[in-house]
């Protein structure tokens, strides 16, 4: 049997978490106690391995790990969707 070639899925870093992280002096496992979730699965989720979309469970507990609206979040989450759609159309080309 051949195994067809897969290509990975490019990811793109979520800067507006680690710019809000930083800014209030916290580790990554910090941020992750917070949300009560593994340090690996918060750091998937800012560096961007984690799946392409954020699901609203998690926009929330990190609304509640950094002290903001949900609705700051998502508005965050939005732009950098647009960004990473830009990025992969990018890539394609």
């Amino acid at each position: 049997m051949s195994q067809k070639s897969r290509k990975k899925k490019p990811f793109f870093p979520r800067d507006y978490l680690q710019k809000m992280r930083y800014s209030l002096g916290w580790t990554q496992k910090q941020v992750a106690v917070k949300m009560g979730i593994d340090t690996f699965v918060y750091n998937g989720i800012e560096n961007g391995h984690r799946g392409a979309l954020m699901n609203a469970k998690r926009l929330k507990q990190l609304a509640f790990a950094f002290g903001v609206p949900v609705a700051e979040l998502i508005d965050l989450e939005i732009a950098y969707m647009d960004e990473a759609i830009k990025r992969t159309e990018g890539i394609k080309e």
